[in-house]
């Protein structure tokens, strides 16, 4: 690598073959910028007479603000092919920190358009971000990285892939209505409003701008703190009830049984919420053998209570009177 200073101009910014991350430049990487300059060079790479950028995308971006003519950058050897200097950036992001679910969409799709097959993404890639290793699953995030429009509010909220697969079910235009409806509010928030219009989307057949028609829910939105927690909160509490007064008290009871048998803080046990699948999901975090061990063996002492079978008939649909 060649360290060298070049005009901005030299920069071709379209050129976005390399760039999946999302985070934005602080104000205070920007003031910092502004009175010392650039310390840490970006990385290019010379593509069609021009500079492309290969990592260091936030620093660039301050330093635009920050109004510098010049940057100090690390130029990669122009032979390297596009997919090298791809996995090189990806190996080196994945081992700093945590990508969000839309990075790892971009990731994706960064890697199909610089033709990689389909196979390789799948097992090459996609256990490296802790994705399931599936056809299914590189098709859904192909999708979502397409549609750039959610991409940052999935960033910025901390979307999980159920949460992402739902609303891709949705029409473009559904999805458009959507994201107006939840820019803002909580992660939780979102998920449950997404939820809870799909499943009264299925069942009463009607979309979804005919759903936010409807007197009760049109009145909150009509508000003006309509994107305050407190209005989400009041949405979800209605869009719940129209879906069937019976799941809620059915969830409720499912969550009392969970916290009365007292499990290891470690174990987390999730459901369905809507009750379209009567699963558990029963998962934990062990740092030792041992304390795998005392997991296992706790979650073994917990089969001998009678709140698992009673939880396994309310997701099937049964409310604790009726067993």
């Amino acid at each position: 690598m060649k360290l060298r200073i070049i005009k901005k101009e030299e920069i071709n910014l379209q050129d976005k073959r390399f760039l999946f991350t999302l985070k934005k430049p602080s104000e205070k990487l920007i003031r910092t910028i502004k009175e010392v300059g650039l310390v840490e060079p970006i990385q290019v790479i010379k593509r069609g007479g021009h500079f492309t950028v290969v990592s260091g995308w936030k620093r660039l971006a301050a330093a635009l603000v920050s109004g510098l003519g010049k940057l100090p950058v690390l130029e990669l050897p122009e032979s390297l092919s596009d997919r090298q200097v791809l996995k090189m950036v990806f190996l080196t992001v994945c081992s700093a920190g945590q990508l969000s679910l839309a990075e790892k969409s971009l990731l994706i799709r960064r890697f199909s358009e610089l033709g990689l097959k389909p196979a390789k993404i799948i097992t090459e890639i996609m256990p490296w971000l802790e994705l399931p290793p599936d056809r299914p699953t590189f098709e859904l995030l192909l999708r979502l990285s397409k549609n750039e429009e959610i991409l940052e509010e999935i960033h910025t909220r901390d979307w999980k892939l159920g949460t992402a697969e739902i609303f891709l079910n949705f029409s473009d235009e559904e999805r458009k209505e959507i994201l107006n409806l939840i820019s803002g509010i909580s992660h939780s928030q979102q998920k449950e409003i997404i939820e809870w219009l799909y499943i009264l989307k299925k069942r009463l057949k009607k979309d979804v701008a005919a759903i936010l028609a409807e007197p009760e829910i049109s009145c909150l939105l009509n508000l003006p703190d309509k994107r305050s927690l407190k209005v989400a909160d009041q949405l979800i509490s209605i869009l719940k009830k129209k879906v069937s007064p019976l799941v809620e008290q059915i969830g409720e009871q499912v969550k009392k049984e969970i916290k009365k048998m007292n499990l290891p803080p470690q174990v987390k046990v999730n459901f369905d919420s809507t009750l379209e699948r009567p699963d558990l999901k029963v998962s934990f975090e062990v740092s030792s053998k041992e304390e795998l061990q005392k997991i296992i063996s706790g979650l073994n002492l917990s089969l001998t209570e009678e709140s698992w079978e009673l939880i396994f008939t309310l997701l099937r649909g049964k409310k604790s009177e009726e067993i």
